[in-house]
């Protein structure tokens, strides 16, 4: 087995050194935005029969399917065609573009609980759920401050 001279083995290291620090400069994250992400309900002005929906999408035109839970294969849903706003914001460690939507859905039962999904594109998410606020008695809520809401 040959010996590695002393200069040898310093120029391998600095160079392992060079190659590490050149990749760790050049790499971005850009962050991929799928057809129907970060989906998330609150409630309206009146939280006792409106509701509100947001979701992110790499398409610009999308489609929120409402119905009450009951409806499980969605027969009864109204679609309700949203428009997203384009959002190109850069960060200091990734760039990131999607179309963010909110859609307002009102005119709601007290007390009832609603199913409902979004299509973006030719991909449709899972369902969700949430209910309505009752308008009678206590109730439990928690309160969280997000610049995202509406």
């Amino acid at each position: 087995m040959k010996k590695i001279t002393y200069i040898k083995k310093i120029f391998i290291y600095l160079s392992f050194i060079l190659i590490a620090f050149l990749i760790a400069i050049s790499a971005k994250v850009n962050a991929a935005i799928a057809p129907v992400e970060m989906v998330w309900t609150w409630a309206g002005e009146d939280a006792s029969t409106e509701l509100m929906v947001a979701w992110h999408s790499n398409y610009p035109e999308g489609t929120l399917y409402w119905t009450l839970d009951s409806d499980t294969t969605f027969k009864n849903a109204i679609e309700i065609k949203a428009s997203g706003v384009y959002d190109n914001t850069s960060y200091e460690y990734d760039k990131i573009s999607f179309y963010e939507f909110k859609v307002s859905v009102k005119d709601l039962i007290p007390d009832t609980k609603y199913r409902y999904r979004i299509k973006c594109g030719t991909t449709t998410s899972k369902a969700y759920t949430c209910k309505t606020a009752g308008t009678a008695g206590n109730f439990n809520f928690l309160w969280i401050g997000d610049y995202h809401t509406y």
